[in-house]
């Protein structure tokens, strides 16, 4: 028979074996049987935004489109019109949802906001800047709240010695409109300043550039809840601190993590991944400009030197309204994606692996939402139920 003292200690054994197997060892699960796969497809989906009603407004990058999939039929129909109209938009680009589940859409190549109904119907457009050097230095909204409040990224030079000299400083602050001059910074972000090579070759209209691999270091985060509380991910140690609305750190959560290697064969696969993005980028340039006009041709190359790990988390946060946060991280198997669900809390419920050439792209309160990309390069939503 074990004494009382014995059973203590073999229990804290217990347990502390337990917690260090959990900070080791991540169980990995697969998503279950996909709830719907929609029939559209797309080039290159940037944005998408899951609306109250159920529907998924999409945008693709590659098209310079915005497309509206019915949540009870699935059935996909264009958002708004190209042009220049009061109207009309003429690249699809961040898209916001503000109070009555209205969608604001920024259209960069005319410095404005396209807000559309969430049955796609446009409303007005609202001009941000007639100057796009003026337009650089305003912040660049993110998120929204439940009262509409704007949440923006603000670029910033790195202030004292918080961290070296390789880090830059982006400051998280809300504002009450699109164009106001005023704001109040909540909290502060930091990113690894990677350098991006750009050299001419032998010819003026040639550029060779280096992969950029910004995405593939430590790099902070933050998401804002409907309330206007923000989540901020800290990428040095895969941390969440909690940030209240006056900006007020009130706790963290550490999340069990690992860096896995960055493989060789994911290198050529980033390499390769970047040409046909800058290619896509490069043709539908020369859709938008006169013909006259003259582009450069761009080179894209392997880096000087490949990052030994991958970071703890991937770019694309997002947070459910019931306050459920969805991040991307590397899986155990490389050039694989997962998905680390995390509670209202910040405790991590799930880890889900996602099916290969499979990427998270949003989240709602009943689904996971996941762009899958087929043999002939094109790419279609998935959704599966929310566990």
């Amino acid at each position: 028979m074990f004494k009382r003292g014995a059973l203590f200690a073999l229990g804290c054994t217990s347990l502390m074996a337990a917690r260090v197997e959990s900070q080791t060892s991540i169980a990995e699960r697969d998503l279950s049987a996909a709830y719907r796969t929609y029939a559209a497809q797309f080039t290159d989906i940037g944005y998408a935004l899951p609306l109250a009603n159920g529907s998924l407004i999409v945008a693709d990058f590659g098209e310079m489109t915005l497309t509206r999939l019915d949540g009870r039929t699935g059935a996909a129909r264009s958002v708004g019109r190209k042009g220049s109209g009061p109207k009309e938009y003429q690249v699809a680009g961040q898209l916001l949802r503000l109070p009555g589940d209205t969608i604001a859409m920024y259209d960069a190549a005319q410095l404005r906001m396209l807000l559309v109904t969430s049955d796609g119907e446009p409303i007005r457009t609202v001009t941000l800047s007639t100057d796009r050097r003026e337009l650089l230095n305003l912040p660049q909204a993110f998120a929204t709240d439940a009262r509409g409040r704007i949440y923006a990224h603000v670029f910033a030079r790195p202030v004292g010695a918080a961290r070296d000299s390789a880090t830059s400083r982006i400051d998280v602050v809300r504002m009450q409109n699109f164009t106001s001059s005023k704001y109040d910074t909540l909290a502060t972000l930091w990113f690894e300043r990677l350098p991006l090579l750009r050299k001419p070759l032998a010819d003026s209209q040639t550029l060779r550039v280096s992969v950029n691999l910004t995405s593939f270091s430590p790099s902070d985060a933050a998401v804002v809840t409907r309330d206007g509380t923000l989540r901020v991910l800290r990428g040095d140690e895969y941390r969440v601190e909690f940030i209240d609305e006056n900006g007020m750190r009130q706790r963290e959560v550490r999340v069990p993590g690992a860096r896995y290697p960055l493989m060789p064969e994911e290198q050529s696969q980033i390499v390769q991944n970047t040409r046909d993005r800058t290619a896509k980028g490069t043709a539908h340039a020369r859709r938008l400009l006169d013909a006259r006009t003259p582009m450069p041709r761009v080179v894209i190359e392997e880096p000087d030197e490949w990052p030994a790990k991958k970071p703890y988390f991937q770019p694309g946060a997002r947070l459910s309204d019931n306050g459920w946060l969805y991040i991307p991280v590397s899986c155990a198997e490389p050039d694989r994606q997962c998905l680390d669900v995390l509670n209202p809390e910040g405790v991590r419920h799930t880890r889900y692996r996602l099916p290969k050439h499979a990427r998270f792209v949003t989240a709602s309160d009943q689904f996971v939402f996941v762009v899958l990309r087929d043999d002939d390069d094109l790419e279609t939503v998935v959704a599966y139920r929310a566990k």
